[in-house]
């Protein structure tokens, strides 16, 4: 009975966070999803049953300093090239029964694990992040964004504290998007509208010296 439940709400965070989205495969769960064929969408999620065995932690330094958690979720991928990445991340707190506290986001380059002040940018405390993803929301619904992250490898991890006495789920979706590039032609007849502004500028300006 638990174990459908959490079902059920994980796929209703997907439903209601990305409703529209043309999204044919279930979500994945924690994984390394290897090199990303671009433009690249997926739904992804974890549930979690009682939590009364689960270890609890709290990081001494890093984007969750002082924060306990008892579960961390990774998603690492790679991609070329320059993209911008969105990502929307939710829990549905169901009181004693289902329900996920300290939800928090972070992404790193590389895999995690790394040393304090090497994140890129976290939904927790900014201090030490070494790039400026816009991060908005704490609690049950995190939104991540960058218009222009250089191609590599990236990780993107979701920790928390499982309090339900059924445990918690979270879901969300992962958007991945090649910036396009300015192609040779359109710069070499942006350089020719330019050109010809110049050359305009100079005719005028000698007509007007030879009137004078």
């Amino acid at each position: 009975m638990n174990s459908a439940l959490r079902t059920v709400v994980t796929a209703a965070l997907v439903s209601a966070t990305w409703a529209g989205a043309a999204l044919a495969a279930p979500p994945v769960g924690p994984s390394d999803l290897g090199t990303l064929t671009l433009p690249y969408t997926t739904a992804f999620g974890d549930s979690f049953g009682d939590p009364s065995g689960f270890g609890v932690a709290t990081p001494p330094s890093g984007p969750w300093a002082g924060t306990n958690f008892n579960f961390a979720d990774s998603y690492t991928f790679n991609y070329s090239p320059t993209s911008s990445i969105s990502s929307f991340v939710a829990t549905i707190d169901l009181g004693a029964v289902l329900n996920i506290t300290n939800f928090q986001a972070a992404l790193f380059p590389g895999t995690p694990l790394l040393p304090a002040g090497t994140h890129l940018g976290s939904s927790g405390t900014t201090s030490g992040a070494i790039a400026g993803l816009g991060w908005t929301g704490t609690g049950p619904v995190i939104t991540l964004s960058d218009p222009s992250l250089p191609g590599g490898q990236y990780t993107l991890e979701v920790r928390g504290l499982v309090t339900g006495t059924a445990g918690g789920s979270y879901a969300g979706v992962l958007n991945v998007t090649p910036v396009p590039e300015v192609s040779p032609l359109v710069m070499m007849i942006a350089g020719l509208g330019f050109l010809a502004a110049v050359l305009k500028g100079r005719e005028r300006l000698g007509n007007g010296t030879y009137s004078a």
